[in-house]
């Protein structure tokens, strides 16, 4: 009786085991300039995923990503370029990465800016010596 119930629970208990296995891992890690300064509010992002977090004022960040299976993340902040790295961690494993980004400029075309001031002639001409108590 008792190896009957055994044999019950041990594929029951087992199979509740695999399903409760966590498929993230930890992507953790510094973001700097080509100086070593750390760069605050880099953007990064798992792409084709929905998730992502940004650097802290020490450029650094920490993200749980899915696990088993190819991956890529893009680090992106405004002045500098973009890069994406691809990635495949295994379940439950944390990765230490370093990321330098350059800097970048963009030339944009002519800015044209023009106001347009109309005036109107139905203006009404106030006396400052005249007074009235009302």
């Amino acid at each position: 009786m008792i190896k009957k119930i055994l044999l019950f629970l041990f594929p029951l208990l087992y199979s509740i085991s695999i399903f409760s296995q966590n498929n993230t891992a930890i992507l953790y890690g510094k973001i700097t300039d080509a100086k070593n300064q750390p760069l605050e509010l880099v953007n990064i992002i798992v792409l084709n995923e929905k998730t992502g977090t940004t650097t802290n004022n020490k450029g650094i960040f920490k993200l749980k990503v899915p696990a088993n299976k190819n991956i890529t993340i893009q680090y992106s902040i405004l002045g500098f370029q973009t890069i994406k790295k691809k990635y495949f961690l295994k379940s439950g494993t944390s990765t230490n990465i370093e990321i330098k980004l350059s800097e970048t400029t963009k030339t944009l075309n002519e800015v044209s800016i023009s106001d347009i001031h109309q005036r109107n002639n139905n203006l009404v001409r106030i006396n400052p010596d005249r007074k009235s108590v009302v």
